[in-house]
């Protein structure tokens, strides 16, 4: 639309909207008001610069969701799109859609499943935004077949991407997507980011007593089959290799036995071996596709692993693990075997693949997903319990998430311990389980508005190691008596962090004994419980706003925000809570809320520099460009940027 037309349509707009009462409804939703503005652009493929017609735009207002009723267009023959009679604010953001193309958003550099630093669009009343350039990219695929000792195609076979990431400034490796092949042994991964991915064909050796109730073999309870639990029966199949033991069959593919002795495909990784270590990852760009990655699948003798448990409280029905070296951060479906303690301690692993392993016992497990799935089978005997988290990791990749789950039963429980598995059986073992630490403690309100309704204390692992797990105390009011227990800390260093609370709350300060932990880990490997914890909460929340300089031109810039102390850059838990990106709006604004207060580095980048901003490699290069600011608890504090390329 010309220029002029626009501003003649605008004026009628506001000459409508004078003489209407419902301007002056204030309890209309801003993003349900008439407005005078608009915004235009277009949609274009990545690479090759074309336009994309047919792609579903939406704009939405950050607060309020969907901008009245026209919230969402398909773009013309020439990708473009238009929306009008907006209201002014600077909350607008879009995001894109179509099918053969990764989902994209306003502001994005590069294909990502979410946009990393959320850029807005700002609009005065009156005012037209037309240059809105939005690209899109086309994802890859991995795909490739599996095949047996004989070379045949192996039919049903489970096949995973695993991809290294960074968690908390720490490498870590995080469960993909998962399929299954064929009738001809094919796999095929569409959809798939730009990265480097591990292919995995997992395999688990599954053994349970025999005495175990066909629920429990399941990971039902009466209570939860009689509701008609949304679980799909899993139908395995058994074989009794043991008097009083199991072999489950039927998740994984199981090799024919060699002279009648049972044989166990063991994990294996593209292109042969069954180490993550000498794994060769597959690197994949926009829009590549990679063919013939393929996976032989080796059988090898087994052995049997038995011995007995002593607990201070029932260890009946706890899965133990079997860990090959590196895969220490997957649950479900990374293990070599897995073992159901019975009621007098006794367990037997069956058919384990000769091999170095930790033995793990722990009724709660973490893992990290790139892109979660849930297809892999769930371990057989295990019973779910509470405490289930799934949630985002901040610290960690874009589209990152954890899944935290317990099994029923004392999940403060736990024992780790090395074992080497040969040709010959491994008996009589014993180990003992410890007890995980406990923390008790307080809430504290030092606010100046309303109460918080319910928080509820959790101990992420610092370093983002798996084997911790994630413990949590149940939710707390903030009114009474604001006191919390949080059991299982097992030996290692976490973080104490705050969830289900309002973005305009947060944490001021974590005491123990006196001494601040807000912005460091505690260490828990004494295995000695931690009492008179106060966790202070406060509304007066800082921030640092700003506008970002010319050259290169926004909205192609990012703003990060880090803390000046290095020994901060890492080992800081899942939450990341004095780290921040944002994006800088159409107009060269940028705003960095719910910060601690503290002394931080702010720096202006690339937005296709985004990715890395949470590696402790960047954060030296970045912060000989960054400028300092200090910020105070309920302080807003004004810092002009310039964009800086990072080495």
């Amino acid at each position: 639309m010309p220029s002029s037309r626009l501003a003649r349509f605008l004026r009628l707009v506001v000459t409508v909207a004078a003489c209407s009462p419902l301007l002056a409804q204030q309890q209309v939703p801003l993003s349900r008001q008439p407005g005078t503005g608009a915004i235009s652009g277009v949609v274009i493929d990545a690479s090759t610069k074309r336009p994309i017609a047919g792609a579903l735009v939406y704009l939405g207002m950050s607060g309020y969701g969907p901008v009245g009723s026209r919230s969402r267009q398909v773009t013309d023959s020439k990708g473009r799109f238009v929306f009008t009679e907006l209201p002014a604010t600077d909350l607008y953001f879009m995001n894109v859609s179509r099918a053969g193309y990764l989902d994209s958003h306003y502001g994005d550099r590069g294909p990502a499943p979410i946009n990393l630093s959320n850029p807005h669009i700002t609009l005065a009343e009156g005012q037209w935004v037309s240059d809105v350039t939005i690209s899109m990219w086309r994802p890859g695929s991995i795909a490739g077949s599996v095949s047996d000792e004989r070379g045949e195609p192996v039919v049903g076979a489970f096949v995973r991407l695993l991809s290294r990431i960074q968690i908390a400034g720490v490498p870590h490796l995080a469960a993909g997507a998962s399929t299954t092949t064929d009738d001809r042994g094919r796999y095929r991964f569409a959809n798939v980011l730009p990265g480097a991915y591990i292919v995995s064909v997992p395999s688990v050796q599954t053994a349970v007593p025999s005495s175990t109730p066909a629920l429990t073999i399941e990971g039902l309870t009466p209570d939860t089959a009689a509701k008609g639990a949304d679980q799909a029966r899993r139908n395995n199949g058994a074989l009794d290799l043991d008097p009083s033991t199991l072999l489950m069959i039927g998740n994984f593919v199981t090799p024919p036995a060699a002279a009648g002795v049972p044989q166990a495909y063991p994990i294996a990784f593209y292109p042969g071996g069954s180490l993550v270590a000498t794994a060769q990852p597959v690197v994949l760009d926009a829009g590549e596709v990679r063919d013939s990655v393929d996976v032989a699948l080796r059988p090898v003798p087994t052995a049997k692993v038995s011995g007995r448990v002593t607990a201070s409280s029932s260890s009946a029905g706890m899965v133990l693990r079997l860990i090959s070296p590196g895969l220490e951060d997957l649950a479900d479906g990374s293990e070599a075997a897995t073992a159901v303690v019975q009621a007098d301690g006794r367990f037997t692993f069956l058919n384990v693949p000769a091999g170095d392993y930790t033995l793990v016992a722990s009724r709660s497990s973490l893992e990290f997903h790139g892109k979660y799935t849930n297809e892999l089978p769930a371990t057989p005997g295990s019973v779910p319990g509470p405490g289930l988290f799934l949630g985002g990791v901040p610290s960690g990749p874009p589209g990152t998430t954890v899944y935290s789950r317990h099994e029923a039963g004392d999940v403060s429980q736990w024992a780790r311990m090395p074992i080497t598995v040969g040709a010959t059986d491994v008996t009589d073992l014993e180990f003992t389980l410890r007890r995980g630490a406990s923390m008790r403690g307080r809430i504290v309100w030092e606010g100046e508005g309303e109460l918080p309704g319910q928080t509820l204390i959790m101990a992420e692992p610092a370093d983002g190691s798996a084997w911790l797990g994630m413990p949590q105390s149940p939710r707390v009011s903030f009114d009474g008596d604001a006191r919390f227990v949080l059991n299982g800390l097992l030996p290692g260093e976490y973080v104490i962090r705050a969830g289900g609370i309002s973005p305009v709350h947060t944490v001021k300060s974590i005491t123990i004994g006196g001494r601040d932990f807000s912005s460091r880990p505690i260490d828990a490997s004494s295995g000695q419980d931690f009492d008179d914890v106060v966790v202070t909460f406060t509304d007066r929340i800082a921030s640092i706003t700003g506008a970002v300089g010319e050259d290169p031109a926004v909205p192609s810039a990012s703003v990060a925000v880090f803390p000046v102390e290095r020994d901060q850059w890492a080992r800081y838990g899942f939450s990341a809570l004095r780290f921040k990106l944002v994006g800088v709006s159409n107009s060269g604004m940028y705003k960095i809320e719910n910060i601690p207060a503290g002394q931080y580095y702010v720096v202006a980048i690339d937005s296709a520099q985004a990715t890395r901003w949470l590696d402790p490699e960047f954060l030296v290069e970045a912060a000989k460009v960054a400028r300092t600011v200090s910020v105070d608890w309920g302080e807003t504090k004004t810092q002009e940027l310039k964009v800086s390329v990072i080495k």
